[in-house]
């Protein structure tokens, strides 16, 4: 039971980090895009972690099998905005650049 607690815990608190992180984005404010960015891996690092452990248990419960379900697609939807959110980084630099 703690563990499904703790799990949610993790949840919620990646959930509010990656509203706020792509809320930012998606507003164009990027001035500390890296420092952004950074949040964001880590985000994603935690989502990973939370799989990974909840693939080893045993669940049969169906609200938590929903709930994994929904957490691999959060840890999708995070891994593609981090690597937009690289790309849009790298083509700013190099407009940067050739000013």
């Amino acid at each position: 039971m703690a563990e499904i607690v703790g799990s949610a815990v993790v949840q919620e608190s990646v959930s509010q980090i990656l509203s706020g992180l792509l809320q930012k984005y998606e507003e164009k404010h990027s001035s500390n895009g890296f420092r952004n960015l950074e949040r964001l891996e880590m985000a994603y690092i935690r989502l990973e972690a939370v799989l990974q452990r909840s693939d080893k248990w045993d669940i049969t419960d169906t609200s938590l099998l929903r709930w994994r379900r929904k957490l691999k697609s959060v840890a999708q939807e995070c891994d593609d905005t981090l690597h937009r959110c690289r790309q849009r980084i790298l083509e700013d630099e190099h407009i940067k650049g050739t000013k």
